[in-house]
């Protein structure tokens, strides 16, 4: 596998699996870094856009000594382009894999209070009424935000 963070967080994948908490912390420090990335890919491809109308126009000119210099700044400027798209797609990569860890982890957080909230479904079909309805929406709710009652 050639994206090392991938390796690492499936190496560390038992303490994130118990950790929603953690997984959301890297999330947002992915989502950040994603961010940044755009940015950049963005202002590199500005430059890259911008030396090749310099190389147009200076390959209508008689001087060819300034078209070299603008190749070699343009195969830079694509290297740092292919560069920090693959960086992109790494991120990419990371940021899929946890969003499917942090998914599990809440599961697993939560695997405790499936039989209340199955008990109180099984309830409220036995016995309907606003009672049952409102012990059934609390213990949903309770559920849904890792509540124990």
């Amino acid at each position: 596998m050639d994206n090392p963070v991938l390796v690492e967080l499936i190496n560390d994948l038992p303490l994130l699996l118990d950790n929603p908490g953690l997984v959301q912390r890297f999330l947002d420090l992915t989502h950040a870094g994603i961010d940044r990335n755009a940015a950049h890919i963005d202002e590199l491809a500005a430059q890259l856009e911008e030396l090749r109308g310099v190389q147009r126009a200076l390959r209508e000119t008689p001087v060819n000594t300034e078209e070299e210099d603008t190749v070699s700044a343009l195969e830079d400027i694509a290297a740092g382009y292919e560069t920090v798209l693959q960086q992109q797609r790494q991120m990419n990569q990371v940021l899929q894999f946890l969003l499917v860890v942090r998914a599990v982890a809440y599961a697993r957080s939560r695997s405790r209070l499936v039989p209340g909230v199955l008990l109180a479904a099984a309830s409220a079909a036995v016995f309907p009424g606003f009672r049952t309805f409102v012990r059934l929406s609390v213990l949903t709710l309770g559920f849904l935000f890792g509540l124990r009652f």
